[in-house]
């Protein structure tokens, strides 16, 4: 039981081809690679997406916004995922995303149609 998104028959690729899939708890995330930066309180600070799905991402940063702390993770040039960060390790934080989950698709679509996974 993944999540899958809907692409239209003109896509190159479909998302389960273009993905690395990794089953983690409830849905599936993608392997990637991303540079992005993580704002929050007006400050930003540069982070490496590791896995994202339509619920969250697992963010590699030096910088780590506490526990529960509202932030922005803004994915140049695919857009911007509103989130909360749900957990931290020394090194990761994992961000639940609060934006809609047709904005956040959205964003992963993109991403998806410039091979980011």
């Amino acid at each position: 039981m993944g999540a899958e998104f809907d692409l239209d028959a003109g896509s190159a690729m479909s998302w389960r081809r273009k993905a690395m899939l990794v089953t983690h708890r409830r849905e599936t995330r993608a392997s990637t690679s991303i540079e992005a930066l993580i704002h929050i309180e007006g400050a930003a600070f540069p982070c490496r997406v590791k896995d994202v799905s339509l619920h969250g991402a697992k963010v590699l940063c030096r910088q780590k916004p506490a526990k529960g702390a509202p932030i922005a993770l803004l994915m140049e040039p695919f857009g911007r995922i509103k989130g909360d960060v749900a957990w931290q390790s020394s090194e990761m934080v994992g961000v639940k995303f609060t934006d809609e989950r047709d904005a956040v698709g959205e964003v992963l679509l993109l991403m998806a149609s410039y091979s980011m996974f």
